[in-house]
């Protein structure tokens, strides 16, 4: 019988949502050091909301590459909903970030997904990977069931987090995406650093089954237990259940 080694990662914990901006920051830039010309993946939604405020506050931020985790596809160009809309007003704009590796989310799916795995063979994969998780497990849009194998791909995505997302932005714009671009496992792998961002109570279930649970499919945040290079970034509410 053969069991998994336990997983090394730095965890850090905050004590409330200006901490947990100051610290997430200060590990993006402790990882971002040393690397000429970094390549780094941001994620969407609130759990990043305070990292992403003291980055704009703190006016040192050193220039990168943005790459896309996921995106919406079926949208026009201008639609508000789209992710890299949402990052851009949110960070890219105010940290003056011009290099930015995004879908398009009108044009056909498969000629974006061979346009970023063009850009990773060309150029490299991310050097900092910044990722939230679901409480179901899932990174980006890859939900439980994603092979850890497959690279950018287009997925159809669950009513879950439709309903999920339609919360996050509102009903008015009315019905969410039904399909969506995302990096696959495979993409994020490659990644030499990893910052795993989680706030809140609801998430430390699926954290300490990620972080300490089986590697599997059905937490596909499981993966990170065979990479090196992690960092969690954690509110207590999140962190209750992990060892520290």
């Amino acid at each position: 019988f053969i069991t998994n080694p336990p997983m090394k990662y730095n965890l850090i914990i905050a004590d409330d949502d200006a901490d947990f901006g100051h610290k997430a920051k200060t590990a993006f830039y402790d990882a971002l050091n040393g690397i000429n010309r970094p390549k780094v993946i941001l994620p969407t939604g609130n759990t990043p909301a305070p990292f992403y405020k003291d980055l704009r506050e703190s006016g040192d931020c050193p220039s990168f590459t943005y790459i896309a985790l996921d995106e919406y596809t079926g949208l026009m160009e201008d639609d508000k909903r789209l992710f890299k809309k949402w990052l851009a007003q949110e960070i890219l704009d105010p940290l003056e970030i011009k290099v930015r590796w995004t879908f398009n989310s009108a044009a056909n799916p498969a000629c974006e997904i061979e346009k970023m795995r063009a850009l990773f063979f060309k150029n490299g994969h991310a050097d900092v990977a910044i990722l939230g998780i679901g409480e179901n497990g899932h990174v980006g849009f890859n939900e439980p069931g994603s092979p850890f194998n497959e690279s950018v791909r287009h997925v159809r995505l669950t009513e879950e987090t439709r309903k999920a997302n339609m919360a996050y932005w509102g009903e008015q714009y009315g019905v969410m995406p039904t399909h969506a671009l995302t990096l696959g496992i495979a993409d994020l792998i490659e990644s030499k650093k990893t910052i795993l961002l989680a706030r809140g109570a609801a998430k430390a279930e699926i954290l300490q089954r990620a972080l300490h649970g089986e590697i599997t499919t059905d937490v596909p945040a499981s993966y990170l237990q065979r990479q090196e290079n992690v960092t969690i970034v954690a509110d207590r509410a999140a962190a209750q259940l992990l060892p520290h």
